[in-house]
């Protein structure tokens, strides 16, 4: 959801009743459709009418044929352009991948600049790599005399389907389709869209129960803190929404 002077814009995908491509139809399951990303605007929270909705963000090609998951946020340093970071799955649904899409000023529709401006990563998160969260850094403790940087977190996995495991290798929760793990990426607003992968080589967000399925980061700053949100897998493998709230205090105390 955005919310500025123009009013209120929610963000949600949806699956359409579109057909694949006739050559490519084949792979298409039946009684499924394809993925896009759609707006709802009003003057006001309480004025969101589902019936005003319009799609903003849809794609044709093979490649990124489905696109949902939006994250939308004012691009950095330019206040005309609205940014919409998404996951696009390709019509074999054989991977994640993180798309940017962008909006000028007065602009209904979005215009895909990038089905891959972060690009998979080469080892636990080489299946997915789907940004759900952008965080700006609160210019606290030693964030305060530098160029604002915001946090990127995203979902990864090894493999879209669930592997065996060696009996004598680490056993490890390598994230697949719906259990994926959690990573976080970084970068300076003024170089955006330039993001770099902290988790490299190992995720950052496990969960100790189930599957290990830690995903859908989303962060919410007010004026007392930052209250997070993620799904994370339990012990009998359901996945609800778990959360926790940071005060301005301790995240000074954790910076300084």
């Amino acid at each position: 959801m955005l919310i500025g002077p123009a009013g209120v814009e929610l963000y949600l995908s949806t699956e359409k009743d579109r057909s694949y491509p006739s050559n490519f139809i084949d792979y298409q399951k039946k009684g499924t459709g394809i993925w896009d990303i759609d707006i709802v605007k009003s003057d006001s929270i309480m004025g969101l009418d589902p019936g005003s909705v319009y799609t903003a963000i849809s794609s044709d090609e093979l490649g990124s044929l489905h696109v949902k998951d939006p994250v939308a946020f004012q691009i950095p340093g330019d206040n005309d352009q609205t940014g919409v970071l998404f996951c696009s799955h390709p019509y074999t649904w054989a991977s994640s991948n993180t798309g940017l899409a962008v909006r000028g000023s007065g602009h209904d529709q979005y215009k895909i600049e990038s089905v891959n401006v972060f690009p998979r990563g080469n080892s636990w998160d080489v299946a997915c790599t789907r940004i759900t969260d952008r965080l700006p850094v609160p210019p606290l403790g030693v964030f305060s005399g530098i160029s604002p940087i915001s946090i990127y977190f995203y979902d990864g996995a090894e493999c879209l389907r669930s592997l065996n495991e060696s009996n004598i290798g680490v056993s490890r929760a390598r994230g697949f389709s719906c259990e994926e793990i959690g990573g976080m990426a970084a970068g300076f607003d003024q170089s955006f869209p330039e993001i770099c992968r902290i988790s490299s080589h190992e995720p950052m967000f496990v969960s100790p129960h189930g599957t290990g399925c830690s995903r859908y980061v989303s962060t919410l700053i007010t004026p007392e803190g930052v209250l997070a949100t993620w799904q994370q897998s339990q012990e009998n493998l359901s996945q609800p929404l778990v959360g926790n709230f940071l005060p301005n205090q301790q995240i000074e105390e954790i910076f300084s």
